[in-house]
């Protein structure tokens, strides 16, 4: 039984923490890990601990606006803007994060399931062209590190699914369905081969999508996924800087 160890791994090294830090209660600020920009911060919530990235040069300002605050205020905008006082261009999120380890795993076999061949591309830009421009960028799908996993109905690409790798052993699944063919299980049963081809490898899955998105995260669900924790990632105006 792994538990949360692989996922308690991931998301510490994304901080550049200890495992153990995710689960102390509180609000860590901790200067980005990763190259993101000074005019970026990431808010990760896992139940009372809170973990809240931020250029290198504004880790204490940051700190002393922040760290009485109850956890949950930091996913939400207005709470957000009072604790910065800079503008925010737009936040992203809160999103929900889950995970699911191989012995999670609930599968969902269908017969409309095979992997796309290389010559299929013109299906694949059709279900491009079918839906919203949003779609097809949150989908990953130009990311893919895995193959394509469709599901074909009347001819017609209903759903595809992929996984790209943000860790070595940890794989993020995408999704997008054809607005014809949507609410028919068809997400599921693509998510359910890409979930099956990464457990193959040995992998880790992480499965992301905004906790609004009702639909996505009953998917998740029932497909094996455990919810971890929420995240919000913040953009501030180009000109903007944390005051020190």
């Amino acid at each position: 039984m792994m538990g949360t160890q692989r996922v308690d791994r991931y998301w510490s090294n994304r901080f550049g923490l200890e495992p153990n830090a995710l689960y102390e209660a509180g609000v860590r600020v901790v200067r980005h890990a990763r190259p993101w920009a000074d005019n970026f911060a990431y808010v990760f919530v896992r139940g009372s601990a809170c973990v809240l990235s931020v250029g290198a040069a504004f880790v204490h300002a940051t700190h002393e606006r922040v760290s009485k605050r109850d956890p949950d205020s930091l996913l939400r905008d207005a709470d957000l803007r009072e604790a910065f006082e800079l503008p925010i261009h737009h936040t992203v999120g809160p999103a929900y994060q889950g995970y699911a380890e191989k012995e999670d795993f609930l599968p969902q076999t269908s017969d409309c399931i095979r992997k796309l061949r290389d010559e299929e591309r013109k299906v694949l830009l059709s279900l491009k062209n079918a839906c919203e421009p949003i779609a097809w960028e949150h989908s990953g799908i130009d990311a893919a590190d895995s193959g394509l996993f469709g599901c074909f109905v009347g001819g017609d690409l209903a759903a595809v699914a992929h996984y790209s790798l943000w860790a070595d052993d940890a794989a993020s699944i995408g999704v997008l369905s054809h607005p014809a063919h949507r609410s028919r299980g068809y997400g599921k049963a693509v998510v359910s081969a890409a979930m099956a081809d990464a457990f193959e490898q040995g992998h880790l899955v992480i499965y992301q999508t905004l906790s609004a998105n009702h639909p996505s995260v009953r998917l998740a669900t029932a497909l094996g996924c455990r919810d971890y924790a929420r995240t919000m990632a913040v953009h501030f105006t180009e000109d903007s800087r944390l005051s020190g």
